[in-house]
């Protein structure tokens, strides 16, 4: 029979499903450690959401809350997919499963780590107007989430914001269309006016692909470090690629006759194959394939077997 905890916490609006079960253990004295043990999980293994039925017995919350707020990995059309938040993300990169990052204003002033925060292009604190914390500034170590509490370092020190300036505006209203994405609100009417009305209509993975297609170059034709297409990135990383995409998707927005050839050697040709490939929604293969056309002169319904062969006629650029 597995043990219930005595105190209970009940879930807040927009909390991270991690973050959760790191608040409720700590609230009985108890650590992620002891979770796994009691729920017979493994020493090693990641909460995960298909774990929800005897953590959400553990912990006496909602099991399809839970559920929802733990990422849990699957294969949808033979493609590695991660479900989180109601949301399918095609590339493991765009989440921070196992590299937290948080806003230490908010843990202190709210008392749990918000789900958005789990996202990996979501960088800055739209409430406290500063950069996400994923790293501590005493000891230096990444953030993990087995720690002694949701605001407490491995090192024992609490978690502060570090000095610094204020995040760029493009950083602030691309996170302010993220999250309204993220949380199911009206994202058209938040998308930055400078950017093409298009992504508006993309799901969450179309919407994260496209940043990082158009935001992940360093410069002209370089090449994408393999990390930055598979790994885990810093904050301050994720911030830069997605400040290069807002840019660069100006350029794509702003009509002009040179668009596609300023944007051939920025945008990363093969992550906008992958979402052509691996859509979440035909709005994500629509516009896939038409910036591969538009941009790089390249039709992609012979390799998808002249599947929907129209939909690489949607104009972008015009």
């Amino acid at each position: 029979m597995l043990e219930q905890l005595p105190l209970i916490c009940e879930p807040a609006s927009g909390e991270s499903g991690l973050g959760y079960c790191l608040r409720s253990v700590c609230r009985n004295g108890l650590n992620l450690h002891w979770l796994r043990q009691a729920g017979g999980i493994g020493y090693r293994k990641h909460l995960d959401g298909k774990y929800a039925a005897p953590l959400s017995w553990i912990l006496q919350c909602p099991k399809p809350w839970l559920a929802d707020a733990l990422a849990r990995d699957t294969t949808r059309d033979a493609t590695k997919t991660w479900l989180y938040g109601g949301h399918a993300f095609r590339s493991y990169n765009h989440l921070r499963i196992r590299c937290p990052q948080i806003c230490p204003r908010c843990i202190h002033e709210d008392g749990f780590c918000r789900a958005v925060w789990e996202l990996a292009p979501i960088t800055v604190c739209l409430r406290h107007k500063c950069a996400l914390v994923d790293a501590c500034s005493r000891c230096g170590a990444p953030l993990r989430w087995d720690r002694p509490a949701i605001d407490i370092c491995n090192c024992g020190r609490p978690f502060g914001s570090r000095a610094q300036e204020r995040p760029a505006p493009a950083l602030l209203e691309v996170t302010g269309f993220m999250e309204a994405a993220f949380n199911r609100q009206d994202a058209a009417g938040l998308a930055p006016s400078q950017l093409p009305s298009f992504l508006s209509g993309l799901s969450m993975h179309g919407l994260l692909s496209l940043i990082h297609a158009f935001g992940v170059l360093e410069g002209d034709f370089s090449p994408a470090s393999p990390a930055s297409q598979t790994k885990a990135l810093e904050t301050s990383e994720w911030s830069s690629i997605v400040l290069r995409a807002f840019g660069r998707l100006e350029w794509a927005g702003d009509g002009a006759v040179d668009g596609p050839c300023r944007l051939e050697p920025v945008v990363s040709r093969a992550v906008l194959q992958r979402l052509a490939l691996s859509p979440d929604c035909e709005a994500d293969r629509e516009v896939a394939l038409s910036l591969l056309r538009s941009i790089f002169s390249e039709s992609f319904s012979g390799q998808m077997g002249g599947k929907r062969p129209q939909l690489s006629q949607l104009p972008l650029f015009e």
